[in-house]
């Protein structure tokens, strides 16, 4: 979904090709995608999964002809939602080609700044998997930037019953080796699409849509020039002001359909409001209760560098400001989809002690199943000590009370 959004935005065509021809001077779209000999684009991503059905459907989709097809990696059995299965026996199997590919896209770029994640700490691959090959780049890329989307296990909606224990033992594996990490879930992003934009029985293409215009969001900078740049280097900066403590909050406005778009105010006061509701948040926590170490404001659109800093002014107070961005190329929606294409967007990024209520849920769930020692034996029997998630647990306690301590 990411890439349909970024599509429209740089007019490239699902062949690859740009509808025009003639490149603007505002469009840095290189940072993203690479450029053949043909003119056609091909995205600087690779899309790996140890199950080859979802890519299967990227093979033979709309998009087909705009990726390149080495590129997709998959194996032929899944993780079983399973963390030792995607860290240490069929995901790492898979990593040494993953890897492979990965060397060869980064050498495309002409100067490296960093790597995108976007995966789940509740299934087997994306959480194994993820943090194996996050270990491996810290080794080979230590001085890019890493910055993840990541989707935790929803407060009561739950497919997997395991999650707590993938979730903990991702987020200890990938303590030393992550460097920003935006905290999503999927029962605030379909309370976003029930509530916000209408829709009656939310689907995945629904969801991904939302995280797609709040990524577009974050990565507006990269690939379109304005008034103040912030790359990816700015963003971990500013928002991990303790290494260990790297888990923001990101919430999107505006939210809006089609058909109320026109009937919405679209000033920086008023986006900036928005962002700090509840319901506009992409993770389940309230931002305002929360006590904040640092914020990140990205803009987009018909908003002026004077008016965005005057509703920071407001708000400095608070304490919650720390950086502002603003890009004066208007976010894009898809045609037909649940969002309105609006004049202006903020993506508001908030690294706070309102995620604390997440991490005491999941070690909750988690202390459930392990005082029971339920389905220990198979994270075991795929290579992991028993030792590990007792660790694991430990360290992610440890991870509450420094967002406490640092926020008092």
């Amino acid at each position: 979904m990411c890439w349909e959004l970024y599509c429209l935005e740089h007019d490239i065509l699902p062949s690859g090709f740009k509808s025009n021809p003639e490149p603007s001077s505002s469009d840095t779209c290189d940072a993203i995608y690479s450029r053949t000999s043909s003119g056609s684009y091909i995205p600087r991503a690779i899309f790996v999964d140890l199950e080859p059905t979802v890519l299967d459907e990227m093979r033979v989709g709309v998009y087909r002809d705009l990726y390149n097809r080495d590129n997709m990696i998959s194996g032929k059995e899944d993780a079983g939602s399973n963390f030792a299965r995607g860290y240490y026996s069929v995901g790492n199997e898979i990593s040494g080609p993953c890897m492979g590919r990965l060397r060869i896209v980064a050498e495309t770029c002409d100067s490296l700044q960093g790597f995108l994640f976007f995966h789940s700490f509740g299934g087997g691959t994306g959480s194994g998997l993820t943090s194996n090959l996050m270990a491996k780049m810290k080794n080979e890329y230590s001085k890019a930037t890493r910055v993840s989307f990541i989707l935790f296990p929803s407060p009561t909606a739950s497919s997997v019953v395991v999650e707590p224990y993938n979730a903990v033992l991702a987020s200890h594996a990938t303590m030393d080796t992550a460097g920003c990490c935006f905290a999503m879930d999927n029962e605030a992003l379909y309370s976003i699409c029930e509530s916000k934009l209408s829709v009656a029985k939310p689907n995945f293409t629904n969801i991904n849509r939302v995280i797609a215009q709040a990524v577009a969001g974050v990565t507006g900078s990269l690939r379109f020039q304005g008034e103040s740049v912030v790359n990816l280097e700015d963003l971990q900066t500013n928002l991990i002001p303790f290494e260990r403590l790297h888990f923001p909050a990101i919430a999107y406005a505006p939210l809006v359909t089609p058909q109320t778009a026109d009937k919405e105010i679209y000033t920086a006061d008023q986006l900036v409001n928005s962002c700090l509701q509840p319901e506009s948040s992409l993770v389940k926590c309230n931002l305002r209760q929360g006590r904040c170490m640092a914020s990140c404001l990205l803009f987009r659109g018909g908003v002026a560098p004077a008016e965005a800093n005057a509703a920071v002014t407001k708000l400095k107070s608070s304490g919650l400001i720390n950086l502002v961005g603003v890009n004066a190329q208007p976010p894009s929606a898809i045609p037909g989809g649940d969002m309105a294409a609006c004049p202006a967007s903020l993506a508001f990024m908030s690294n706070s002690s309102a995620l604390v209520p997440l991490w005491s849920r999941i070690n909750t769930k988690f202390d459930l199943m392990y005082s029971k020692r339920a389905y220990v034996h198979h994270y075991v029997g795929e290579g992991m000590e028993e030792g590990e998630f007792q660790e694991a647990r430990d360290d992610i306690a440890t991870l509450e009370k420094d967002y406490e301590t640092a926020t008092k």
